[in-house]
């Protein structure tokens, strides 16, 4: 990758997943003579079309396009590496991308009221925007122009939003105990 900021999406190449909205506000960075590298990892339907309108819009040099990973490594890799992971779907219900990125302490940018929204707390563990083009960029902009503000805004990520599976399993043993004690005393 080169060496400028590093916009990350990663999940299904599909406009379901308003990529769109990414891509323009790509290209107003590019308009104001803003420096980064767009890469979307991933492969899905609308693979070719999203790529003819990368090129459409200028953003060719701009941007990468990995392809599915399968090794969990390189994708790790790529989130720590990526300076802001640009997740404005409307479409997904829980964001587990959300918190692989949290886990390398990449702060996301997602779209405010969205269901990926609900553990991020905008300007300290992550960023909203709203779903519009100048909203994102706007973001995008703000968080590039204060790379030691963003990271910190990472490290916070990975302690508020990022589970363990240790995490995870106690979790949903202490739900399950509460159940079977709530059953105990429930009238059958």
């Amino acid at each position: 990758l080169p060496d400028t900021p590093i916009l990350l999406y990663c999940g299904q190449i599909n406009w379901k997943k308003n990529i769109l909205r990414i891509l323009e506000s790509c290209a107003m960075l590019k308009s104001k003579g803003l420096s980064f590298t767009l890469v979307l990892a991933g492969q899905g339907p609308d693979a070719h079309a999203i790529r003819a309108k990368v090129d459409t819009l200028g953003l060719g040099a701009y941007t990468r396009f990995t392809g599915h990973i399968t090794d969990e490594t390189y994708l790790y890799g790529l989130y720590q590496n990526a300076d802001l992971f640009v997740f404005p779907s409307l479409y997904d219900t829980s964001g587990m991308v959300v918190r692989e990125a949290a886990a390398m302490e990449t702060p996301s940018v997602v779209v405010r009221g969205s269901a990926t929204a609900e553990p991020i707390t905008d300007g300290e563990n992550g960023f909203l925007c709203e779903d519009t083009t100048e909203s994102l960029y706007s973001v995008l902009r703000r968080a590039l122009a204060d790379p030691a503000s963003t990271r910190r805004i990472g490290k916070t990520a990975r302690t508020t939003i990022y589970l363990s599976w240790d995490e995870i399993a106690a979790r949903a043993v202490e739900r399950y105990a509460a159940l079977i004690e709530k059953c105990k005393y429930a009238k059958i």
